[in-house]
């Protein structure tokens, strides 16, 4: 999923960096090796100007038990930016956000009701995420989150 999204952000004129609890390398699944362009513990979701979550049962195991994946992915979420979940990283976006219903509630595309550019996508194939997540990544920032996000219910 990390190597696809990286050629499909890479395709669309993206530069897509790795941000991991540790630096050095990860190991896929498949066995490949990536390197990590970044540790979480320094830098911050505001050099970025988009964040993708991946799925994989030990990666999201580690990011769950790691306090700065989530503060990092809360940043990204309050500062407006895209962000797209795939697999059980899904789990990750929902754990920071505290979101329990809401990215459940996604509709078949893995749009997030009510909340623009947030995409998930627990099945659905890296090239459809991409597409979707390229397009969320358009607009730069979800302004209406913002207003969402400041005004009482």
């Amino acid at each position: 999923a990390v190597v696809g999204m990286k050629t499909a952000l890479g395709a669309a004129g993206a530069m897509a960096k790795i941000v991991a609890p540790r630096s050095g390398v990860l190991k896929t699944a498949s066995g490949t090796d990536l390197k990590i362009d970044f540790s979480l513990l320094t830098t911050g979701s505001v050099l970025f100007d988009a964040l993708y979550i991946p799925g994989g049962d030990e990666s999201v195991g580690t990011l769950l038990r790691t306090p700065k994946a989530s503060m990092f992915t809360q940043e990204a979420y309050l500062h407006c930016k895209a962000i797209a979940a795939t697999g059980a990283g899904v789990d990750v976006l929902q754990a920071a956000l505290s979101l329990p219903g809401s990215l459940q509630s996604a509709d078949k595309s893995g749009d997030v009701p009510n909340d623009e550019g947030i995409v998930v996508a627990r099945q659905a194939s890296v090239k459809q995420t991409a597409a979707r997540f390229i397009k969320a990544m358009e607009p730069h920032r979800h302004w209406d989150r913002e207003i969402s996000l400041s005004s009482p219910e």
